[in-house]
């Protein structure tokens, strides 16, 4: 901020922001003093920041809204775009038992998330196996870590794999899996943020299970759009399995709603000529 603000003053040029993360609400959970001591410090150069802008951009919906309130600025939209041109290829058949696929980080407690899954899915596998998760991720594992997420018949971490082989995997899949954690902290921490992981998810045409609080940015859009399996209780989630376990024909209009998702707000085309107009109108001032 420091740097922006030092080239602003001596060049006059334009500037244009983009917020990808909460770096100025209070909505925070910490016990340390040195923590707050950073947000305020931080708090005050944001503002001075959003103070010389000409155009703000916020990654989610609850970020846009709260911080025209705290700002008295307006802010866009700007996420992941992708190309939602094409005919999205759906599965029509699907795996039995059903296929999950969980791909990424699982740090900041979201394996805790996803071990409600691997609970959830252990409870209806009881009578016979009718649905798995498959875990591929690079995130270092306790041994506590290991035994919630690795059970017998429903759940197994599968490791780490290649990049260029994630889409593949996505595509093999039968229902994708998005979670956030529970607890307070981390959930404060990601609440305006917005996974990018999604835009994926909608472009590959494929069913989305989402496990996490529903006021944090990233679900809350998923519920806003009716496109997602959402849940935030181990009984909503077996409730919503079940049904979809028996009408797996209800997970193609799923998927189809995420793709339409997908077009309706993360189309990159659209997303790039709003940001190469805006820019031309700052240069241009």
């Amino acid at each position: 901020h420091k740097v922006l603000q030092y080239v602003k003053k001596q060049t006059g040029a334009g500037v244009v922001l983009f917020h990808a993360d909460d770096n100025y609400t209070l909505k925070q959970l910490s016990f340390s003093p040195l923590y707050w001591l950073y947000r305020f410090n931080l708090r005050k150069w944001v503002r001075k920041s959003v103070k010389i802008s000409e155009v703000n951009y916020a990654i989610s919906a609850i970020q846009k809204e709260e911080y025209e309130k705290s700002f008295g600025k307006p802010f866009k939209l700007l996420t992941k775009g992708l190309d939602f041109s094409e005919k999205p290829e759906c599965k029509t058949e699907y795996n039995t038992p059903l296929q999950l696929v969980f791909t990424g980080n699982i740090g900041v407690n979201r394996w805790k998330s996803l071990g409600i899954i691997a609970d959830t899915l252990k409870e209806i596998n009881k009578n016979g196996v009718r649905a798995q998760l498959k875990i591929y991720t690079a995130t270092p594992l306790t041994e506590k870590m290991k035994k919630a997420l690795n059970v017998e018949n429903s759940s197994e971490i599968m490791g780490r794999v290649e990049a260029e082989k994630v889409s593949e995997i996505q595509k093999n899949a039968d229902i994708l899996v998005h979670v956030e954690a529970m607890d307070l902290k981390n959930k404060l921490k990601v609440r305006q943020s917005f996974s990018t992981k999604l835009v994926d998810y909608f472009k590959s045409a494929r069913p989305v299970l989402a496990v996490g609080p529903k006021d944090v940015a990233s679900i809350d859009h998923l519920v806003k759009n009716n496109c997602a399996i959402v849940a935030d209780s181990k009984e909503e989630l077996k409730a919503q399995l079940l049904d979809y376990i028996k009408n797996p024909e209800k997970l193609t209009e799923l998927a189809l709603k995420g793709y339409e998702c997908g077009k309706n707000h993360h189309e990159k085309e659209v997303l790039q000529k709003m940001l190469q107009d805006d820019l031309e109108a700052v240069i241009k001032s």
